[in-house]
């Protein structure tokens, strides 16, 4: 397990604390982060745009 520094709000380290491999020792796959970073910012647009159109 990796250990990590515990900070305090003012900056000074409070001590370590271990962190599950299962969890934080797996290999990123980017393209599947870029996939969920444009899925979550498409869904944060509002979608009230509107274009005219010949007719209009």
């Amino acid at each position: 397990m990796a250990k990590v520094a515990v900070y305090t709000m003012d900056g000074a380290e409070n001590g370590q604390i271990e962190l599950n491999d299962q969890i934080f020792g797996v290999e990123v796959n980017i393209p599947v982060m870029h996939e969920v970073v444009v899925a979550h910012l498409a869904k944060l647009r509002q979608g009230t745009q509107s274009a005219l159109t010949r007719a209009e």
